[in-house]
């Protein structure tokens, strides 16, 4: 039966790959419901509990999913060493659809804890696609592509939220909040057969790449554990389809299907002895946990400001900004990423054939070569993610400053520019981070700190500085004169939610040093080979004007040419 599913043209990575991207677009869609509706699930926290400081709850509601996300996130990285990633994808969307039907209902009963409770069990639903399927995209992936498949499944992100506050908006004035939830159950079910039918097509990682033969190395840069900044390869099945991105193996053993998996603890030594993983992964929750607040009341906030004057308005425009910034920003970051490594593998593909006197070849290079291009590929992504995080966070602080409309939402959409450009490229360094049979499980931990750092506290912080700084507008329409009165103080509760950005920062800095300083001590060729990486273009004449990295970072002197002997291409100052 696998082979023939494996002759449906239905079936191939292509079409698999735009539907593992419209799931993700109805999870994020999901996410931007209760943010697009404020003043109706306002009104059902006030009804239902009775309190006079709803957006705390609302905040709470918000960030609540993470409870089943960080309980089930890790449960599914550790079964996809034993099960397919469509047959978790199967399980959890199968969890999510009965989440959201829940939520539904909950609605329909003004039942605040009904609601919060079927919002946890959706992010049960959710940690299954968001641990298994990323590697799996990875894998596919051709070589000079990564980047880009990956920045178009995480613009899924930015487009499913903000088409959510308008999809949310629309239906709650139209219909009810309540049929915003269950009109995504129905579209999530036909899409739970075709999961079904892939997670036939795909049984399992292992015994996929055992019968093609193939492995793939990865590397990691760690701190612990013989020399610092040494180089751990650990080689594992993946699924390839490409053959210049996969090598024979040199030992049975690893193709064996029934290798046994890492045991819990040896993979959370193995992701945290990476000190770039863990500076990227605070990173990141900063950064997370500034947009989701941003995110959650930016559309009152902008009602109280006085630039809109209908919920409707305020969440479509804030919607539209959010998805064009995060379309252009993930896209963009995984194109850029996958031409500055392209281009770095090409520089040091060519200085190696300049310093050793050999021709340079696009899939015969040793292990060592492997590493380092790997290494040099983390580096890449590292650079991009502190430069966009650093223009990122000037323009979102800058907006404070601003009074016209027009200007703030250009500033705005500017800002929120950069910071998606750093989408592909963190989750991309998260698993070049760390060995290959753990990037599920890196991204599972990725994924669980994200969330419990800045998903869960960012909405209840924001909604308490709203209320602090705002009291005229808690429980109130954002677009009342009472509301608007305090607009000062809604610019800034602005300010302060994206001020956090600032730990985004300070990590993402330190990310890249420490990236950079690991690949000068694992390079263990002749230090000519990597200024000619960092410093010659893809054809052997030619020399680029501006180095790929600092040259400063890397340079040693490089030793005088051996007596007698012919002299070889050098490449220091």
């Amino acid at each position: 039966m696998k082979e023939r599913l494996g002759r449906l043209s239905l079936l191939d990575t292509h079409n698999i790959f735009v539907v593992l991207f419209v799931l993700n677009l109805l999870q994020y869609i999901d996410r931007g419901i209760i943010p697009g509706s404020t003043n109706q699930f306002s009104a059902l926290v006030v009804s239902s509990l009775g309190t006079d400081s709803p957006d705390v709850y609302i905040g709470l509601l918000q960030s609540s999913f993470i409870i089943g996300f960080a309980t089930a996130s890790l449960i599914f990285a550790r079964l996809v060493h034993y099960y397919s990633p469509f047959y978790l994808a199967l399980v959890g969307m199968s969890i999510w659809c009965v989440a959201v039907l829940a939520s539904g209902i909950a609605v329909a009963l003004d039942s605040y804890v009904l609601l919060i409770l079927a919002r946890c069990l959706s992010g049960v639903g959710e940690s299954s696609l968001q641990c298994s399927i990323p590697p799996w995209i990875e894998s596919k992936a051709g070589p000079g592509s990564k980047g880009s498949w990956l920045g178009l499944f995480y613009s899924a992100i930015p487009v499913g939220t903000a088409f959510g506050y308008t999809y949310s908006s629309l239906m709650s004035e139209c219909c009810g909040a309540k049929y915003a939830f269950i009109l995504e159950a129905f579209l999530m079910a036909p899409f739970l057969l075709f999961l079904a039918l892939a997670a036939v097509r795909y049984p399992d990682i292992a015994s996929s790449a055992a019968a093609d033969g193939n492995i793939k190395t990865s590397i990691s840069i760690n701190s612990s554990g013989g020399d610092e900044g040494s180089l751990n390869t650990h080689a594992v099945a993946p699924m390839s389809l490409s053959a210049s991105d996969s090598v024979s193996s040199s030992s049975s053993s690893s193709l064996d299907p029934h290798f046994a998996a890492p045991t819990l603890t040896e993979e959370v030594v193995l992701v945290f002895s990476s000190p770039v993983y863990v500076c990227i992964v605070l990173g990141y929750a900063a950064q997370t946990g500034s947009l989701i607040g941003l995110g959650t009341f930016g559309s009152p906030i902008l009602q109280g400001i006085g630039y809109f004057d209908s919920q409707t308005e305020a969440s479509t425009i804030f919607g539209i900004l959010v998805s064009v910034s995060g379309v252009i920003g993930s896209l963009g970051g995984g194109i850029i990423l996958d031409a500055r490594a392209k281009k770095a593998t090409s520089a040091y593909l060519t200085a190696q054939a300049l310093v050793r006197g050999k021709e340079s070849s696009e899939t015969d290079h040793s292990d060592a070569d492997k590493a380092t291009i790997g290494a040099l590929y983390l580096v890449q992504a590292c650079g991009l993610i502190f430069g966009c995080s650093v223009c990122g966070a000037i323009a979102l602080w800058s907006v404070f400053l601003i009074r016209d409309e027009v200007l703030f939402l250009l500033i705005t959409a500017l800002g929120c520019t950069f910071v998606f450009l750093t989408t592909p490229c963190i989750n991309l360094a998260v698993m070049q981070a760390v060995p290959l049979q753990s990037r599920s499980f890196a991204i599972a931990v990725c994924n669980l700190l994200i969330h419990a750092l800045g998903d869960v506290p960012s909405p209840v912080l924001a909604g308490l500085l709203k209320d602090r700084l705002a009291p005229d507008c808690a429980g109130v329409d954002a677009a009342s004169d009472q509301c608007r009165a305090d607009s000062q103080g809604l610019r800034w509760v602005f300010f302060l939610i994206t001020l956090w950005l600032v730990w985004t920062v300070l990590f993402n800095g330190l990310a890249f040093c420490l990236a950079v300083g690991g690949v000068r001590r694992m390079v263990d060729v002749d230090s000519r080979i990597l200024y000619a990486t960092l410093s010659t273009s893809s054809t052997h004449n030619e020399v680029l004007n501006e180095p790929l990295l600092p040259k400063e970072l890397f340079l040693e002197e490089a030793p005088p040419p051996e007596e007698g002997g012919s002299e070889q291409p050098t490449f220091s100052l």
